[in-house]
């Protein structure tokens, strides 16, 4: 698990998150609060609304103009406070989301190299824990990758459409 950070805070900010009927709270930090103020808040109100909650800031998201916050006076508080002042735009807690990802490739399960359970009978854990890594980043048309092997089936359906091509190659040049 891993706090909401800048990445998630810019998809986050401009929605309040809030538990729906029937449902429960997302866990949080534990007194801290990120807070944005509408465009056009004198610095004077600002100040006084991070004195007010007792705020030291943790760290601030420029591109967003929001910032974590520690509260000393507590979430709760702080958020009661301000969650309906005229120049706060958001104050919520600081929530902590995980990402549980795995690919919808319906062989996954078979490729114990990726997330091995030991479902072929071998040792659980002795893979490369790709389901963790898809937790953080499942990738980018920005990143070429290279394989060294004996050939790669570039028909694949998980492949085609991302198959590089050297533009300055000239087939079937033997070079």
């Amino acid at each position: 698990m891993r706090t909401l950070g800048a990445a998630l805070l810019s998809l986050f900010a401009a929605l309040s998150i809030a538990a729906a009927p029937g449902f429960a709270e997302p866990p949080s930090k534990p007194g801290e609060v990120i807070l944005k103020f509408r465009a056009g808040t004198p610095q004077s109100v600002k100040d006084a609304i991070l004195a007010d909650i007792q705020a030291s800031t943790i760290r601030r998201f420029g591109r967003i103009r929001a910032e974590q916050d520690r509260a000393g006076i507590g979430t709760d508080e702080a958020i009661r406070r301000y969650k309906n002042h005229p120049n706060v735009e958001i104050i919520e807690p600081n929530y902590i989301l995980s990402v549980n990802r795995t690919p919808n490739d319906p062989l996954f399960g078979q490729l114990w190299g990726m997330n091995n359970t030991g479902q072929t009978g071998g040792l659980p854990g002795a893979d490369i824990s790709a389901a963790h890594a898809w937790d953080v980043q499942t990738g980018s048309s920005s990143v070429i990758v290279g394989i060294i092997d004996t050939g790669v089936d570039m028909t694949h359906p998980d492949l085609a459409a991302n198959i590089y091509t050297n533009p300055g190659e000239i087939a079937g040049n033997g070079i």
